[in-house]
């Protein structure tokens, strides 16, 4: 089974640009490239350390959550995020 049918819930290809706010200040300019119930996979320039909580703010979409993986892709990194769940 590869990973793309191990997911649990269905992503949806997105295209867009957001912002990436991490807890230092800092802030990176990221690319949609899916998007779930429980998470988003970003496009990026640079790396970001899995673990760090960041917040996403995008036209019409505000959500925070935690950096599960990065690795490199197309010249690049592809980034995914965990998003925390409303209580």
């Amino acid at each position: 089974m590869d990973a793309k049918n191990r997911r649990l819930q269905m992503r949806i290809a997105w295209r867009g640009n957001v912002k990436l706010m991490f807890t230092d200040g800092d802030l990176m300019d990221a690319i949609i490239a899916d998007i779930s119930e429980v998470g988003c996979g970003f496009r990026t320039e640079r790396a970001i350390e899995p673990g760090l909580p960041v917040v996403i703010d995008g036209t019409g979409f505000r959500g925070d959550g935690v950096v599960c993986y990065c690795y490199p892709h197309l010249g690049g990194f592809l980034v995914g995020v965990e998003l925390h769940q409303p209580n």
